[in-house]
């Protein structure tokens, strides 16, 4: 029988119904006084009579038809409450007997525009088989870069610089699209974020991005780039157009995982990776009877089908429905993109991950020259393939404890430290026996499995770390990204410093004996320096078991 009337007033809303009931949501200021806020989706949603409310007019007085004086003061179309009203400088008392409750989420406040958390989650969390389909973009990339990185690009550029500087241009064209990649991870991460649309935010970037990441990578693989300065430009574009699929990718994984998945969908990331690495070495075996146009056909396919396959899997809540936010500024852009670093758990984590992937980096783009260089081989077999036959028993073994890394985190309670000293140990281990080993072919092999064993581990804890101590779930995308930059910045460090020093010394070795394998013996050491300090620094983080 009685209307519902709304009106703003100071950014807050108020709604009552009559003189019976209203109903207003309590919000305490940094300042510790109480304001008004906006009644659904808050907090906590009040009802109560007015009569109840500490005012000027003494209690159980009557309203008029107008409503409260004391609580609600009329402006036209609805009401404003006094600063009696709002108990100013007091506490709320608690609901009288009989008054209605209601718990909703914290509400945000996005660049000045309050709107619930909810709307920021997706529709539909994600279930276990549902994420297994939304990873299909993850193994697809997994296959494209493993494919690039391990065979194709050090294939390509041996054959255009030759044996003597192949190192260093390995290291130019890496490094020169890290800066490109710094830059631009969080610029899309922050964009997804503010994307508005019935899709959702992440959808229709990851769509752009998986075109795009397809044309760009046919160009680069079945093109004919005759300098080092022609190939790194196409790398360059094929890394920009890759930040439109996997920023808004992680973004989403963020969104619509739930808390007590996280471990299995750590785990499922680091399965689907390696599976996709697997894959990409399988392929790798056969790219010199392929071919270069015949591979970069097959692979752009298999992104364009895994994306299809994430973005229909994924439900995302209609993201019209948030606020539209204000215009970025420089200065704020730059505080938003720094803010995430001065977590003390997300800092750490950060450092950690980059200090492993030094590590990584180090080594991986020279795998294949240390099969051309230093492990006899039979008449029948090319580096490329002897590449791709070590990397399947390397990435064999990290499929197996990726998958049982991400249940064993989960039912121990979230322990991930555990699993992250182990992996490191494996690895360093792994990388000082090639280092020292007297290069024979299934040696190689068998410390490649070992090296397989601790990535898999340890990529099954990765995700879950960073999930775990994310600043801010409402702009989830915009800090994946900035925690991405760890991935990326050390392709522009370690692997120039990798070349350089692998060159160098290597010319130094076998000046003195023509079998020397000094350069490598010094890159894989650097490598296995870094992934000991970096699981040593894994303590720091507190928010991680």
């Amino acid at each position: 029988p009685c209307s519902l009337h709304s009106t703003h007033c100071d950014s807050s809303t108020v709604l009552y119904t009559g003189r019976s009931a209203a109903c207003i949501s309590a919000r305490r200021t940094a300042a510790g006084q109480q304001t008004a806020s906006m009644s659904t989706g808050s907090t906590v949603l009040f009802a109560f009579d007015p009569a109840d409310i500490p005012g000027d007019e003494a209690p159980g007085a009557p309203a008029t038809s107008g409503g409260p004086a004391s609580s609600v003061e009329h402006n036209g179309s609805g009401g404003k409450p006094s600063s009696s009203a709002l108990g100013e400088g007091s506490e709320w008392a608690a609901a009288p007997a009989g008054a209605s409750m209601a718990v909703d989420k914290e509400p945000l406040v996005e660049d000045g525009h309050q709107t619930s958390s909810a709307d920021l989650e997706p529709a539909e969390p994600a279930t276990r088989w549902s994420l297994v389909l939304i990873m299909s973009v993850w193994f697809a990339q997994a296959c494209a870069w493993f494919l690039l990185l391990i065979v194709i690009v050090p294939s390509q550029l041996a054959a255009i610089v030759g044996d003597e500087k192949k190192g260093r241009a390995i290291g130019i064209v890496l490094g020169s699209s890290t800066p490109v990649v710094i830059v631009g991870a969080p610029l899309v991460g922050v964009l997804s974020d503010r994307v508005r649309s019935r899709l959702g935010r992440r959808r229709p970037l990851m769509a752009v991005g998986a075109l795009a990441f397809s044309a760009s990578f046919f160009w680069l693989v079945a093109g004919s780039a005759n300098s080092v300065a022609g190939y790194a430009l196409r790398y360059t574009l094929l890394r920009c157009s890759e930040l439109l699929l996997s920023a808004p990718f992680n973004g989403l994984i963020a969104d619509v995982t739930p808390e007590e998945l996280r471990g299995f969908a750590s785990g499922l990331m680091a399965s689907a990776a390696n599976v996709g690495n697997f894959a990409g070495a399988a392929v790798g075996v056969q790219y010199t009877s392929l071919g270069p146009g015949l591979t970069a056909l097959g692979v752009t396919c298999t992104v364009l089908l895994a994306a299809t396959a994430t973005c229909l899997a994924a439900h995302e809540a209609d993201s019209t429905l948030i606020p539209p936010m204000r215009p970025l500024s420089m200065r704020k852009l730059a505080g938003d993109l720094v803010a995430p670093l001065l977590d003390h758990d997300f800092a750490w984590v950060f450092a950690t991950r980059f200090i492993f992937q030094m590590g990584v980096y180090t080594v991986q783009e020279f795998l294949q020259y240390y099969f051309r260089d230093c492990v006899p081989l039979p008449q029948d077999v090319t580096p490329e393939t002897a590449v791709s036959y070590g990397m399947l028993c390397l990435m064999t073994a990290a499929v197996i404890t990726a998958g049982l890394g991400g249940v064993a985190t989960d039912r121990m309670g979230g322990r991930r430290k555990v699993l992250v000293y182990v992996a490191s140990g494996a690895m360093a281990s792994s990388c000082c026996g090639v280092a020292f080993s007297d290069g024979g072919l299934v040696v190689t092999l068998a410390l490649l499995v070992i090296f397989g064993l601790g990535f898999g581990c340890y990529l099954a804890v990765d995700f879950a770390m960073v999930l775990d101590v994310l600043p801010d779930p409402a702009h989830a995308a915009k800090d994946m990204a900035v925690w991405s930059i760890a991935l990326t910045l050390p392709q522009m460090l370690a692997t120039p410093i990798g070349g350089v020093l692998l060159d160098v010394f290597q010319r130094i070795g076998r000046a003195r004996h023509p079998e020397s394998k000094l350069g490598y013996q010094l890159v894989f050491s650097v490598a296995s320096f870094y992934l000991v300090l970096s699981s040593w620094l894994v303590k720091h983080i507190k928010g991680v078991k």
